[in-house]
């Protein structure tokens, strides 16, 4: 059967930085080695083009329109995707996210027969919901106007898909709430790929944290990850830190300074290759998460498969992901979150301990064969 995946962002994964994109690259490959694929992707060419990569049939339209929605695909991947989909006549189209919203109520409208299926990674008014107080001032009248379009196109994506695959069941209670759906909606965890992501004797000599989520994500907790930090750091001098996502401390920066903390305790890395994230990781005493809001939370389970003690929030998907092969602290508290840390940095045997119970929760539950798996044997059922 002829599978037509619809993602922003799909290239060759050596040049993927960390994130959502090389999953979805891990579940492309995948089934493109089981069935025949094709990818409606995005980039920026002068005109629509078809290139291979690795193998792949890949249809790149321009995918960011300046005068309009800034950098926002989804018209544009209907206006310009509409016409290749059509000709290609897949049997299945599965779009990474909401991209193909418009291209699926433009299909619906032409009477297209093929089957639409959305795969929803994180639902904006979700998001919005856990964003803290006062953090909504900062936005500009652009941010705000790309919002309203966001959410708009989100809902239109789920009401012209005919099926709706979730990575957590956390995430499938939220898209039931936010748009009570008719299509029905499948679990697929997201899956590691164990092979890359494995423990590694590389732990640095003195102790050291790390955290991916950069200095402006409040969502991905920033200001509990760094005034933790700066508190483990008064009793453990020798503690440093790796941040993943940012060149510098940003915002945080008067925070060292006010605490006597040189830049030289932390190492910034803006965009770190998927294939270097092992490297970061294994070096890493504890890894924490301390997100505000994650309807999976890739890079807990990515630690977790490296064999490390991972410290993450007690909310959203980080419980289902983590269970009991981690710990949880507090959403938000940077006093739970200094407190569960310090204990793990002092007992070595201890981290060892969790992280051993951590690979195997992910061996068990998400590595990137299930996650592949899972697509091939629902995509399978509905020829």
């Amino acid at each position: 059967m002829k599978i037509a995946f619809v993602a922003q962002h799909f290239g060759r994964k050596e040049e993927m930085s960390f994130g959502p994109n090389p999953l979805i690259y891990n579940i492309i490959k995948g089934v493109a080695e089981k069935e025949e694929v094709l990818v409606l992707a995005g980039g920026f060419p002068k005109k629509p083009a078809v290139e291979k990569v690795e193998g792949i049939k890949v249809l790149r339209v321009f995918s960011s329109h300046p005068a309009f929605l800034g950098k926002n695909p989804f018209l544009n991947f209907g206006i310009l995707g509409l016409g290749k989909i059509l000709k290609e006549k897949p049997a299945v189209i599965n779009s990474q996210d909401f991209d193909a919203a418009f291209l699926f109520k433009l299909l619906n409208a032409f009477g297209s027969k093929a089957v639409k299926v959305a795969s929803v990674k994180s639902i904006l008014e979700a998001r919005l919901e856990k964003t803290p107080k006062g953090l909504e001032s900062t936005y500009s009248a652009s941010d705000r106007g790309l919002l309203f379009f966001q959410k708009r196109f989100e809902r239109m994506c789920v009401q012209n898909s005919d099926l709706l695959v979730v990575q957590s069941n956390h995430a499938k209670k939220e898209l039931e709430r936010i748009f009570k759906p008719k299509a029905t909606t499948r679990l697929i965890y997201n899956g590691v790929d164990s092979r890359i992501f494995k423990p590694l004797k590389l732990e640095d000599k003195n102790p050291a944290l790390l955290f991916a989520g950069g200095t402006d994500l409040y969502r991905k907790g920033a200001d509990v990850f760094f005034h933790s930090f700066v508190n483990l750091k008064k009793e453990i001098p020798e503690l440093k830190a790796i941040v993943i996502g940012a060149s510098s401390p940003g915002n945080f920066e008067k925070l060292l300074k006010e605490r006597g903390i040189s830049k030289t305790d932390l190492e910034f890395f803006n965009r770190v290759p998927y294939t270097k994230m092992p490297l970061l990781l294994n070096r890493a005493s504890v890894i924490l998460v301390p997100s505000f809001h994650e309807t999976f939370g890739s890079i807990a389970a990515e630690a977790m498969a490296c064999g490390k003690a991972v410290v993450a929030s007690d909310s959203t998907a980080l419980p289902e992901v983590v269970g009991n092969a981690g710990v949880l602290a507090k959403t938000g508290s940077v006093k739970d979150f200094a407190e569960k840390t310090k204990r793990l940095l002092e007992n070595k045997a201890l981290r060892k301990k969790i992280g051993k119970k951590a690979r195997e929760r992910v061996l068990e539950n998400f590595t990137a064969e299930k996650t592949v798996n899972g697509y091939l044997k629902l995509f399978r059922s509905l020829k």
